[in-house]
This record gives C-alpha cells, sequence and structure tokens, in this order.
C-alpha cells in the first residue's frame, strides 16, 4: 500500500508474522512450548514440546533464527498443521491477541 505524506510517496511496510523460542501454543486441549532443544553452526534445531510430558510435538527441525522463526519455519515444526494457537508471545512478553 502507497501512502503520501508532505508530497512524498511512500510504501507501507508490513511487518511478516514470527515465532520465537519462549512462545506457547494450545492444539486442541494440548498445551506446548517451542523451544530451542540442540545448537548448530548457523541457528538452533527447535522443535514443540509437550508441557505435561516434555516430549516433541514432531521431529526437531533446523531454523536460522530460533528468534525469528518464519510462518513456513513454524509449518515444518508443527508437522504441516495450522491449528496451533500462539498463546503466550514470548518477544512481547504477553498474551498474543491475533
Amino acid at each position: 500500500m502507497k501512502v503520501e505524506i508532505d508530497g512524498k510517496e511512500y510504501v507501507e511496510k508490513k511487518e511478516e508474522v514470527t515465532y520465537s523460542m519462549g512462545d506457547k501454543f494450545t492444539r486442541s486441549a494440548s498445551k506446548f512450548l517451542l523451544a530451542a532443544v540442540r545448537p548448530c553452526s548457523e541457528g538452533a534445531y527447535v522443535a514443540l514440546i509437550h508441557l505435561p510430558t516434555g516430549r516433541f510435538w514432531d521431529v526437531e527441525t533446523h531454523v536460522v533464527n530460533p528468534k525469528r522463526i518464519t510462518k513456513d519455519e513454524f509449518k515444518l515444526i508443527a508437522g504441516g498443521f495450522t491449528d496451533f494457537e500462539r498463546t503466550w508471545n514470548f518477544k512481547n512478553q504477553g498474551v498474543f491477541n491475533g
């Protein structure tokens, strides 16, 4: 979207939705924590950890920046499922509302 301010045209940049280590999610009645489980030379391996059991939701997945996980990376981490709902946004230290 283009915006004009004082006769100059600017392009509005929308912030991409990202996820981070420490974010919490629910799926059905289950609760999960997004956590780095193994470091590597370029980024980290992350996984969704089932909070009551401590087990991985799916396999650990390599990401370039565990503090800025993209939607596509999260989809891999979630095993292709898209019905995880973020309930805690670690970067904003609060409940995620949209």
